[in-house]
C-alpha cells in the first residue's frame, strides 16, 4: 500500500491517470474510487481498501485483482508524465526524457526495429553526453557500436562508439567506487547518530583514497559522491571549518558545469548550513538556509532537513514567534510519510519539543497555524529506532520524558524514571565522546535529588553546571547532530518550572 500511497502524489487528479485508462466503465469507476481513497488518506492499509471494495461474501481475489491492475495503470502512466514545470531544472527534465528514450530505444531494438532504435539512440546519446548521464552513455554507445558493426558497416562510427564505451566504463567504475565508499560510511548512521571511531578512521581512509584518483574527466556524479565522502570525514571528526571549505570546493566544481545542478549544489549548501550552526555563525547560517530554500526541491529529504535546521536556527536565536507560520505546516506535509524512518523519527522528536515549548508558553499561539495534536504515549511508541540509539537521539527521548512531565507537574513520573536515568548515564555515556550529554543527564538526576526545589537543585548541580558552561555548543564535538533545543535553554526552562 505504501507504493500506491506514494506514487499517487505525482498526480493531482484521477483524470491525469485516466488518460491511459484500460478496462470497463465499472473498473474505471473503481480506479477513481481507489485513487480518491488514497488521496484523502481513507485507505491507510490494505484492510481499509479491502473492506471498502469487497462486499460480504465476495472473494478477496477481486480486491487483489483490482489493486494489481490499478498499480500497473499508475506505472504505465509514469511514462506519459511531462516534466515541463519550472520547478524542474534543465538537468532534471533531461534526466526524465533521456531515461524514457533509453527504455524506448531498447524496446524498439528488442522488437527488431533497429532503424527506429538507432534514430532515438543517436539523439538521446547526444543529450546524455552533455548532461553526463554515464550509464545511458555507456549502454547506448554499446547499442550504437553494435549497429555500426552489423548494420551500417562503418569503421569510423564503430571506432567512435567503441572509444565512448572504453572511456565511460572507466568513468562509471570511478563513480561506482565513490558511491560504494559513501554508502559504506553512511549506512551505520541510518538509525544511529552516535559516533563510531572505526567509521571515523574508515571515512578518513576512503577520503584519501578518492583524492588519489587521477581523473581524465570528472563528472558531476563523481564530484557529488566523492565530496559526500570528504564531508562525512569532516562531520564525524567534528571539523566544521574544513567541512565548509570542502563544501565550497564541491559547489565551485558543480557550478562550473554548463548546466544547472541546483539540487546537488543544495546538498552541499545544506552541509554548510549545519557547519555554520555548529560554529554559532548565525548570519552565515541564515544566508545558507535561504540558499537551500532556493536550490532544494520542496518535499525532498534535503528539504525536510533544511526545515529542521531552519527550526534549530530559530530556536538558537530565540525567534520563537516565527515558528508557527514557518514550521508547523512542515509537520503536516504529506510527503514526510515517505521520507524514511530516520527523517520521520527526527520530526517526531521535533514535534515533541515544540509541544513542550507550547506547553510552557515559550512559543506564542497562532490561530492560523496551530500545532498538530501531540500524544506523548504515541510518540514513545513511534520512535523505536532512536530508542535503540543509546548514545544519540535517545537522550532527547529521555530528556523529553522528564521535561514534559515537569511541565505537567507530574513529579511521580519523574521519580519513577530516576533509576533508568542513572543506569543510562553509567552504561552508555562516556565523558570524551558525549560530554555535554553526560553533563545534562547528571543535571537531570540532581533535579530529582533536589525534589524539584530550585535553590537545592542549583546547589546540587553546581559542579555539572560549571562543566556544561565550560563546553559550549560551538566547542562540542557534535557536528553530525544538533541539540534540537540547546541544553542551556532547557536548563532555563527547568529553573522556571521548579518550585
Amino acid at each position: 500500500m505504501d507504493f500506491l500511497r506514494e506514487i499517487i502524489t505525482l498526480f493531482d487528479s484521477y483524470k491525469k491517470v485516466e488518460r491511459s485508462s484500460i478496462g470497463s466503465t465499472k473498473s474505471s469507476s473503481n480506479y477513481e474510487l481507489f485513487f480518491a481513497g488514497l488521496k484523502d488518506n481513507s485507505f491507510q492499509t490494505d484492510e481499509d481498501a479491502h473492506d471498502f471494495f469487497v462486499k460480504k461474501g465476495e472473494s478477496p481475489a477481486n480486491y487483489r485483482k483490482l489493486k494489481s491492475r490499478f498499480r500497473q495503470k499508475l506505472i504505465d502512466r509514469l511514462f506519459l508524465i511531462e516534466y515541463k514545470s519550472n520547478t524542474y531544472s534543465d538537468i532534471q527534465k533531461a534526466y526524465f526524457r533521456c531515461h524514457k528514450n533509453w527504455v524506448a530505444a531498447r524496446i524498439l531494438f528488442g522488437k527488431g526495429m533497429r532503424e527506429s532504435a538507432h534514430y532515438i539512440a543517436v539523439k538521446t546519446l547526444k543529450k546524455a553526453l552533455y548532461f553526463e548521464f554515464t550509464e545511458i552513455i555507456l549502454d547506448l554507445s554499446r547499442l550504437l557500436r553494435l549497429y555500426s558493426a552489423t548494420m551500417k558497416g562503418s569503421q569510423k562510427d564503430f571506432a567512435y562508439y567503441d572509444q565512448l564505451v572504453t572511456d565511460h566504463l572507466i568513468i562509471l567504475e570511478n563513480v561506482l567506487l565513490a558511491e560504494s565508499l559513501y554508502e559504506k560510511i553512511v549506512l551505520p548512521y541510518a538509525f544511529s547518530k552516535s559516533d563510531n571511531k572505526a567509521i571515523m578512521l574508515l571515512a578518513e581512509k576512503f577520503s584519501k583514497q578518492l583524492e588519489k584518483i587521477d581523473l581524465k574527466n570528472e563528472t558531476h556524479s563523481f564530484t557529488v559522491f566523492a565530496y559526500f565522502v570528504h564531508n562525512i570525514r569532516y562531520e564525524i571528526t567534528h571539523d566544521p571549518k574544513n567541512l565548509i571549505l570542502s563544501c565550497d570546493t564541491a559547489i565551485e566544481k558543480l557550478r562550473a558545469k554548463p548546466f544547472n545542478l541546483r539540487n546537488q549544489i543544495g546538498s552541499f549548501m545544506l552541509r554548510k548550513f549545519s557547519a555554520h550552526l555548529q560554529l554559532s555563525q548565525y548570519p552565515e547560517a541564515e544566508a545558507a538556509g535561504m540558499e537551500c530554500d532556493r536550490l532544494i526541491t520542496k518535499g525532498s529529504i534535503n528539504w525536510f532537513t533544511t526545515k529542521q535546521y531552519q527550526l534549530i536556527y530559530l530556536i538558537y536565536t530565540k525567534q520563537f514567534e516565527k515558528i508557527p507560520a514557518d514550521f508547523y505546516p512542515v509537520l503536516k506535509n504529506s510527503k514526510l510519510a515517505f521520507r524514511g524512518i530516520g527523517v520521520q523519527e527526527i520530526y517526531k522528536l521535533i514535534h515533541a519539543y515544540l509541544y513542550l515549548l507550547n506547553l510552557i508558553g515559550k512559543i506564542p499561539k497562532d490561530p492560523e497555524h496551530p500545532l498538530p495534536r501531540f500524544r506523548f504515549g504515541k510518540f514513545l511508541n513511534e520512535t523505536p529506532a532512536f530508542s535503540k540509539d543509546k548514545r544519540g537521539y535517545n537522550i532527547d527521548i529521555l530528556a523529553l520524558q522528564i521535561l514534559i512531565a515537569l511541565g505537567r507537574k507530574n513529579y511521580n513520573y519523574i521519580i519513577d524514571r530516576q533509576n533508568a536515568l542513572k543506569q543510562y548515564s553509567s552504561r552508555y555515556l562516556k565523558k570524551n565522546e558525549h560530554y555535554r550529554n553526560n553533563c545534562f543527564v547528571n543535571i537531570l538526576l540532581h533535579l530529582i535529588a533536589a525534589e524539584f526545589n530550585q535553590k537545592r537543585f542549583l546547589r546540587y548541580a553546581e559542579s555539572d553546571l560549571k562543566k556544561l558552561k565550560a563546553m559550549p555548543l560551538e566547542k562540542a564535538n557534535q557536528i553530525s547532530t544538533f541539540e534540537i533545543v540547546p541544553y542551556e535553554y532547557l536548563l532555563s526552562i527547568i529553573l522556571e518550572l521548579c518550585d
